[in-house]
């Protein structure tokens, strides 16, 4: 029996991975920390894996494709782009978004919640998001 008077959200979940080959002559960027290291991570973008992972799994909770899509590796704007500003970008996309009201977004730490009603198809009339930490 459950109790009436507990709320039940509806939780979406995104799941977000990323692969980048070891080379010589590149930076090592992990979760946007500089790592002193002899290889690097190979990529168009400055290649930090975490980050990369982070957003495919927030867009993919949003179904919002994948950050391939978003930020694709043949547009001069992503080249050698330091991935705190996909994260960020990727960030306003959402709150851009309209998203169901109890649905909630965990990564890292953050949380984003949306007030009122609407759904993802009704991406051009987004109403705000609340970002928490």
């Amino acid at each position: 029996m459950t109790n009436s008077t507990q709320p039940n959200p509806s939780f979406r979940v995104g799941m977000g991975y990323d692969v980048h080959k070891l080379v010589e002559g590149r930076d090592l960027y992990l979760g946007g920390i500089k790592i002193e290291h002899s290889l690097g991570l190979l990529g168009h973008s400055d290649a930090d894996v975490l980050i990369h992972a982070i957003c495919d799994a927030l867009l993919g909770a949003a179904n919002m494709r994948d950050i391939g899509y978003h930020f694709p590796d043949t547009s001069a704007d992503t080249l050698d782009m330091d991935s705190k500003i996909i994260l960020r970008k990727t960030i306003d996309l959402l709150r851009r978004c309209r998203i169901n009201q109890g649905h909630h977004f965990r990564a890292h730490g953050l949380r984003w919640a949306r007030r009122g009603h609407g759904c993802l198809r009704c991406m051009p009339y987004c109403e705000r998001l609340i970002v928490t930490a």
